[in-house]
C-alpha cells in the first residue's frame, strides 16, 4: 500500500551511497521523508531510515525532496510540504553519520505561500545553500543556507526584490569559495518579457546584486535553469524556440567570475546579442562574454 518518489541519490564517500526519498503510506494516509544507505556501491541497501516526522496527506503532499554531502560522511535532506489550506513549508534535517541517524527538522521557511521550486548545493564542508521561491500576496526569490547539527536555518535573504515577479521550474545555484550566482526563468506581464534571469553574490549569500537578463522573449524554453561554476568561470545553459515554434535552439553564455572570495562585485554594462535575445550576464560583465554553444534541435 506505499507509494515512493522525490528520490535523490547522495554519493557520501567511497562506496557509500543515501538514497532520500518521499513514502505515502496508503493504510495511515501519512507522508514521509525517508532514507536508505549502501556502502557497496548500490548492490545493497541497509533498513529504511526516518528523516522526518509524518504528515497528513489532506495538507498537501511533498513536493521536492533533494539532499547533498558537504563531506563524506555527512548528508543535508531538504524537502517541502503542504502546511494547510494552499500553505507550504520548507524543511530540512543532517546527519553527520552517513545518514544512520538524523536530527531534528528544521524549518528553512515558512512563507505564507505556495513554495513550489527548490534547488540546494554544498557551499562548504558543513553546510548547504538553499535557492527557493514562492507565489503568495506576494513573491519571493530567497537564499538561505543549513549547516549539519545545526537547529536552525540561517534567516532567508533576498534576491530578487519584484515582489510580482511569478517564477517556473527549479532555479540553479553555482557555487565557488564565496561566490554564488543563481539563475532562474521568470513570467513577465506578457509572453514577449518573460526572462531568463540571474544574479550574484561574491560575500556568501549576504548580498545580492541586481537581478539582469541572460535571455527575454516568448521562445524561452521553460526548463529547469541550469548553469555551473568551475576554475573561476561562471556558464549558464538555456534553451529558445523559433517564433513559429517549429524548431528550438540551446544556448550558453560564459564569463570569468569577477571577484574573489573577498572582493567587492564589480558591475558593469553588459554586452547585447539580437541573435540571441539576451543581455549576457551584464551583472557578471567584466569578463569576456562568450556564446560557448549553439545548436540546432528538435523542439
Amino acid at each position: 500500500m506505499n507509494s515512493y518518489g522525490r528520490v535523490s541519490l547522495v554519493p557520501i564517500g567511497g562506496d557509500e551511497i543515501v538514497a532520500i526519498f518521499q513514502q505515502f503510506d496508503g493504510n495511515s494516509g501519512q507522508f514521509s521523508i525517508q532514507s536508505r544507505r549502501s556502502t557497496d556501491g548500490g548492490l545493497t541497501w541497509n533498513a529504511i531510515v526516518p528523516v522526518s516526522g509524518d504528515w497528513s496527506g489532506s495538507f498537501g503532499n511533498g513536493l521536492y525532496a533533494f539532499g547533498v554531502s558537504p563531506s563524506a560522511g555527512t548528508v543535508i535532506a531538504v524537502w517541502s510540504r503542504g502546511i494547510g489550506g494552499f500553505e507550504d513549508g520548507l524543511f530540512a534535517a543532517t546527519s553527520s553519520d552517513s545518514g544512520d541517524s538524523w536530527g531534528a527538522p528544521i524549518t528553512v521557511a515558512v512563507p505564507g505561500g505556495e513554495l513550489r521550486y527548490f534547488t540546494v548545493q554544498p557551499i562548504d564542508s558543513t553546510s548547504a545553500g538553499i535557492v527557493w521561491y514562492y507565489s503568495g500576496e506576494s513573491t519571493l526569490l530567497g537564499y538561505s543556507t543549513v549547516a549539519v547539527g545545526a537547529s536552525l536555518a540561517s534567516s532567508p535573504v533576498v534576491i530578487n526584490p519584484d515582489t510580482t515577479a511569478q517564477y517556473d521550474r527549479l532555479p540553479s545555484l553555482s557555487v565557488l569559495g564565496d561566490v554564488r550566482v543563481v539563475t532562474w526563468n521568470q513570467y513577465g506581464e506578457t509572453d514577449a518579457a518573460n526572462a531568463y534571469r540571474v544574479s550574484a553574490s561574491c560575500d556568501a549569500g549576504a548580498t545580492w546584486t541586481t537581478p539582469s537578463d541572460l535571455a527575454i522573449g516568448e521562445g524561452l524554453a521553460f526548463d529547469d535553469a541550469a548553469s555551473l561554476v568551475s576554475g573561476g568561470v561562471f556558464t549558464a545553459f538555456w534553451g529558445e524556440y523559433a517564433p513559429d515554434f517549429d524548431s528550438g535552439s540551446a544556448f550558453a553564455s560564459s564569463t570569468d567570475l569577477p571577484c574573489t572570495a573577498t572582493a567587492a562585485l564589480a558591475q558593469t554594462g553588459g554586452t547585447t546579442s539580437p541573435a540571441a535575445l539576451f543581455v549576457a550576464l551584464a551583472l557578471l560583465g567584466v569578463g569576456a562574454i562568450v556564446l560557448v554553444a549553439r545548436r540546432r534541435s528538435a523542439a
